[in-house]
C-alpha cells in the first residue's frame, strides 16, 4: 500500500538514525533564528554594543548589578 520510498525506509535503520540529525540540525537553525531575531528585531545585540563601545568599566558595573 505504501510507496516503495516509504518501505525502503522503514526497513532501513540508517534513516531512522539519520533523522534524529536532521531534527537536531533543524533545532539549531531554529535557535540560529531566534538569535538573529533578539539581534535585529529586538536590537539587544546593539544595545548592548553600544554600552561597551562607549565605556566598558561602566558596561562591566551594569552587568555586575543584574
Amino acid at each position: 500500500m505504501l510507496p516503495k520510498f516509504v518501505d525502503d525506509v522503514k526497513d532501513n535503520e540508517f534513516y531512522a538514525n539519520a533523522s534524529i540529525f536532521v531534527v537536531m540540525a533543524l533545532m539549531c537553525l531554529l535557535c540560529l533564528i531566534g538569535t538573529w531575531f533578539l539581534a535585529t528585531v529586538c536590537n539587544c545585540y546593539k544595545y548592548l554594543k553600544g554600552l561597551a563601545a562607549e565605556d566598558p568599566a561602566e558596561t562591566a558595573l551594569m552587568l555586575e548589578k543584574s
